[in-house]
Formats: C-alpha cells, sequence, structure tokens
C-alpha cells in the first residue's frame, strides 16, 4: 500500500499481523508510461516471519483506510481543498499514515481534530512518504483525526472521484491495533467531510 519506490514497513515490537493458512494475499498494482517505449514493471514483496518467543505477546495489528468520495469535485481550471474528519470508534493505536493522491493533488495534512497538532504533511503526489509514529499515537473511541487534501485543476474538464489518473481521491492509509479486520472508513461511516 505505497507509491514510493522503494518501502519497507517494519512493525514496532510486539505488533505483527496474522496470516492464516492458506489465506490469499491479493496485490493490485498499476503503472502510467510516460514514456513512448514500452516499460517493463518489476515487483517485488518480501515478507518476513514474527520471531517465535513463547514468553513474548504478540498483538495483532490491522490495515485502516481513512478516504472521502462524494466530496471530490474540482471544478475546471480551479483549486479545491477538502477536510474529512475521522474516528475509529474504539481505543486505537495508529502506527503508520500515508495520504494517496492522484495528478492534481497539491498538498495533504492530517492533525488530531480537538489539538490541531500536526502529526503528518506531504505535498508531493507521486511519491508520498509513510510517517511512521514512535510512540504511536493513542486513540480513544471518540478522539478524531482529521485530513485535507488539496487539488489544483489545470484542465478544462471537472475532476471528481475516480480510479483513472483523470480522476482524483484523497485517502489517508496505515496500520492500527488493535486489530478489528481491516477498517474502512468514509463519509457517514466513521467520518464527516467538509469543505
Amino acid at each position: 500500500s505505497t507509491q514510493v519506490n522503494e518501502e519497507t514497513v517494519e512493525f514496532p515490537d510486539g505488533i505483527a499481523v496474522t496470516i492464516d493458512p492458506n489465506q490469499q494475499l491479493v496485490f493490485n498494482y498499476h503503472y502510467l508510461n510516460v514514456n513512448e517505449e514500452p516499460l517493463d514493471a518489476e515487483i517485488y514483496l518480501n515478507l518476513y516471519y514474527a520471531d517465535e518467543d513463547e514468553d513474548e505477546e504478540v498483538e495483532e495489528a490491522a490495515v485502516y483506510l481513512m478516504g472521502n468520495i462524494s466530496g471530490v469535485d474540482i471544478p475546471a481550471g480551479t483549486s479545491k481543498s477538502l477536510t474529512t474528519t475521522c474516528s475509529f470508534g474504539a481505543d486505537v493505536s495508529m502506527f503508520s499514515i500515508t495520504p494517496h493522491m492522484h495528478q492534481y493533488g497539491t498538498a495533504f495534512s492530517m492533525v488530531l481534530t480537538e489539538s490541531g497538532e500536526s502529526i503528518h504533511e506531504d505535498n508531493d503526489w507521486y511519491d508520498p512518504q509513510t510517517t511512521y509514529l514512535d510512540p504511536t499515537l493513542s486513540l480513544g473511541g471518540d478522539e478524531e483525526v482529521s485530513f485535507t487534501c488539496s487539488w489544483e485543476n489545470t484542465t478544462d474538464q471537472d475532476v471528481t472521484f475516480g480510479e483513472t489518473t483523470e480522476d482524483e481521491m484523497c485517502f489517508v492509509f496505515g496500520y492500527h491495533w488493535p486489530a478489528s479486520g481491516f477498517v474502512y472508513m468514509q463519509e457517514g461511516y466513521g467520518c464527516v467531510e467538509e469543505e
């Protein structure tokens, strides 16, 4: 879950993602070749077993994804920002944050809603950086985080939410624990959008 060419995700001590026997892993990679010549894409994924220490309890982590969909509507030739506020609805500890936008994205920020404390900033849609929180960020079930995506639509067409390179997105994803399964929050489901 990264756009960075090479990235290593290291979990905090005592935290791991459980992969059950015979569980299927799906990798969805897509590329945009801006050159005239064909491009060979290579993908490598290295997974490492957790150390088996019978005296150490391991807590299970899971992936979260916060996003907005309906508010991504950028009129031709304009700039726009969209803020979304989310809560997990349960006590969690977050340890990584990665934003995701497409080519019209100009800036991303994420803050603790109540204090306004910044926990991630990025202005590179193409090569967004992952923030690893150390110490991890503990959130109560009713505590909220807010994230803002900003875009500049340089075309003569309106740009809305979608999966192609001509569409836009505003997502933030990462890992948290304790695991409650994959958590997908969007407007109406743990998140509220506001322009």
